[in-house]
This record gives C-alpha cells, structure tokens and sequence, in this order.
C-alpha cells in the first residue's frame, strides 16, 4: 500500500467468532507493526483507516481505529481460517468482503463549490480584522464535511436565523464597503443544489463556524 499521497482504509466484514482471520501490516522496514484479526481487534467487522508518518487528518466517520505507520510503504497480508474443503465458499465470501480503499472522493460540481468556498471565505475574511480565518475538511456520513472558522466580531443570535436571506446584511456588514448582502444567500442556494446543508455558529466577540457538508455524489434528480 502507498501511502505518500493518504491514508487507505481497509474494511474487513463481519466474520463468525469460531473463524479466524488476521491481515498482518508490515512495514517497509520488515517490522510487524499491528494486526488487524480476531484475537487484536475482533470479528465485528468495521474499517481500519491506515496512516502514514506525516498524516495529519482528522479520523473520518465509520473509522474504528488509525493505524500508523512508520514508513509510507506497507504490505497487507491476509489471512483467513479454512475449516474443511466443504468450507471453501465460505471462506471466497469472507474474503470478498475485504477491501483497501482511499478516503472517498468528491464526484460533485467544483465550479458551484468553489464559488460557495470563496464566498464563505470572503465573508469570514470581512468580519475578522484581527484574528485568524481556518478552513477544515473531514470525510462524514459518505460526504464530506467543510468548515470555515473565524475569531472575529461574530454574528448577533437574533442575525442568525436571516443572514441566508437576499440582501439581509448584519448591522456591521452594511457598513462596509462592496456588500450587496447576496453573499450567504447565494452559498445556501448553491450547497442545496449540490444536495448538502450548512448551518452556522457564532459568538458575538468570539467569531463565527460555518458548516458546509455536501454528499460525495450528487443526487440524481
């Protein structure tokens, strides 16, 4: 497995408990450095996201355990228990269920998301005049989860519930410069159409988070 470019995660299926099975992670350096298998981790099922040494993510949704390696190389060996020659089906379908796959990708509109992602950032940039501004990205609930923080002036609890509306600007905003107050009306419009949602947080004083999840598919229709 390479993993210079993310980690992999590999999904082994729900097992019987009289079956043994195991995938051994070997590292470049011939180390066994973990097991995945019956007697380490069990026969539950699930997947095992496996890291490289300079993998800095946040641990994804359905994620039961990071694994880490020490080398950006690692081999998987699997293994699993053959009771009788009659038991041989059994054993193709365990092992059907074993897989080793990267985080999920993005299959949605980049030019929408980017203008939503732009906006986000513009507005955040606009209310932080000291501060910082972050944006984080995370895998959650087969999609993936965008945040864009900022320690700035924040956003009135009364305000919350109107800024997605067209042309509704916060007291502060309409001071400003340039604001149409089309902004976040636009960015909930184009985030339902990628079939997502976004919701925010604010602490007047301490600054803002907006949320933006979108599927990694787009629904059909």
């Amino acid at each position: 497995m390479d993993l210079r470019a993310e980690p992999l995660v590999i999904t082994v299926p729900v097992i019987e408990k009289n079956r043994y099975y195991s995938v051994q992670l070997i590292d470049a350096y011939t180390f066994n450095f973990a097991y995945i298998s019956s007697g380490a981790t069990g026969n539950d099922g699930g997947g095992f996201l496996i890291a490289g040494p300079g993998w800095k993510g946040q641990t994804p949704d359905g994620v039961k355990e990071v694994i880490r390696s020490e080398t950006e190389f690692v081999f998987a060996v699997f293994r699993t228990q053959l009771f009788d020659p009659g038991d041989l089906d059994n054993v193709k379908k365990v092992q059907a269920g074993y897989k080793a796959q990267p985080l999920p990708l993005l299959q949605t509109d980049a030019g929408k998301l980017k203008i939503v992602l732009k906006n986000l950032l513009d507005n955040a940039i606009k209310f932080t005049k000291q501060g910082t501004v972050t944006i984080r990205a995370r895998s959650q609930e087969n999609g993936v989860e965008i945040r864009v923080q900022d320690n700035g002036s924040g956003i009135p609890p009364e305000a919350l519930e109107q800024i997605f509306e067209p042309f509704y600007q916060v007291d502060e905003a309409a001071r400003l410069p340039g604001g149409t107050g089309l902004g976040l009306s636009i960015v909930q419009r184009l985030v339902a159409l990628l079939g997502g949602r976004i919701r925010v947080e604010s602490v007047v004083g301490s600054g803002s988070v907006f949320r933006v999840w979108v599927p990694v598919e787009i629904p059909e229709g």
